[in-house]
């Protein structure tokens, strides 16, 4: 139950960042994801940001790297929406990239719950990931 608390708060916390375009993809813990992608036998590039330690780390976990790939996908879509729609991209993209949302989901609402669910998805597998992992010390 306490874990289940955990979860959904996680989920909240999620949600409410990316609503916030502050992007829980910032929050995560470099330092952290990089030692235990060295812990779990992986040669992390200098290099590579929060996400892509992530991904290394899960594939330290026994991930077949396609499937970390993929349940990374939606944190990386979240940040390139994040840095196009925040004024980083220049032309019609990021009207485009309202248009193609609102072609799939309807209307923005609908993409914004598609894109958490997603995340959250991924966040589960993320989570048991590392809680069924081995822990040492």
């Amino acid at each position: 139950v306490a874990c289940s608390k955990r979860l959904t708060h996680r989920k909240a916390v999620l949600c409410h960042s990316f609503s916030e375009n502050s992007g829980l993809v910032e929050g995560l813990a470099e330092k952290w994801l990089r030692e235990k992608a060295k812990e779990l036998d992986r040669n992390p590039d200098d290099r590579l940001r929060a996400l892509k330690l992530l991904e290394e780390c899960l594939v330290g976990l026994e991930f077949d790297p396609d499937h970390a790939h993929e349940l990374m996908s939606p944190w990386h879509e979240v940040h390139n929406l994040r840095s196009i729609l925040k004024g980083h991209a220049s032309g019609t993209k990021p009207s485009e990239l309202e248009r193609e949302a609102r072609t799939a989901h309807r209307n923005l609402v609908g993409h914004f719950r598609h894109i958490c669910s997603e995340c959250d998805s991924s966040l589960e597998t993320i989570i048991s990931a590392f809680r069924d992992s081995p822990q040492d010390g």
